[in-house]
């Protein structure tokens, strides 16, 4: 049968380790992490079963991926993004966010970076994924909060990709559409002024 009861240990309480005062079922402990919102959450199964082996195993997962969230970029991780970027758009670390953002708020983020190709994106999400990075986008900065103690891991700012392409029809064609290609950094007054022409 579930359980119910304080079964997580953790450090809620100013770094101190107790028992998390969230009360969870057994059967659901993956919800105890997110509810507990820390880094240090450990789930302890009361008894001992074949599922109880396997919760054990995805929470030491989510444990360490959370821990690897709260990180700074280790200089391998630098290394590695701007070898990922190759060039193709600019990288900057421990970028204040204040910068990109409308409300001119926000604290340094560990690695900025403005792509001006899909494939360039293509390589820094590959990185990040594989490394257990957390990656944000961000568009124009618009209606977008960041905390003035900033944010760890990567954002990819589409400020670079700003390629607008129409292809019209050709004379013998069935399909009497355009086609439009468009970049996530094409503005959409920009947009709507191209197509209107």
């Amino acid at each position: 049968g579930a359980m119910t009861g304080p079964l997580a240990t953790c450090a809620c309480d100013g770094g101190s380790v107790g028992v998390c005062s969230t009360e969870v079922r057994a059967a659901r402990p993956l919800r105890a992490a997110r509810l507990c919102g820390t880094s240090s959450l450990l789930l302890m199964p009361q008894h001992k079963s074949p599922r109880s082996a396997q919760l054990r195993k995805k929470l030491a997962a989510l444990v360490a991926r959370a821990t690897r969230w709260l990180m700074p970029l280790s200089s391998a991780d630098r290394e590695a993004l701007a070898a990922a970027l190759a060039g193709e758009g600019e990288l900057r670390f421990d970028e204040p966010m204040a910068r990109h953002t409308t409300l001119r708020i926000g604290g340094p983020v560990d690695a900025w970076i403005a792509p001006s190709s899909i494939a360039a994106v293509q390589r820094v999400r590959s990185y990040c994924t594989t490394a257990g990075l957390p990656c944000r986008a961000l568009g124009a900065g618009s209606n977008l909060l960041v905390l003035d103690g900033g944010l760890r891991g990567v954002v990819l700012a589409s400020a670079q990709l700003r390629q607008l392409q129409f292809q019209l029809p050709d004379a013998d064609s069935v399909d009497p559409h355009t086609t439009v290609y468009v970049e996530a950094g094409v503005a959409t007054g920009k947009l709507l002024s191209e197509a209107t022409r």
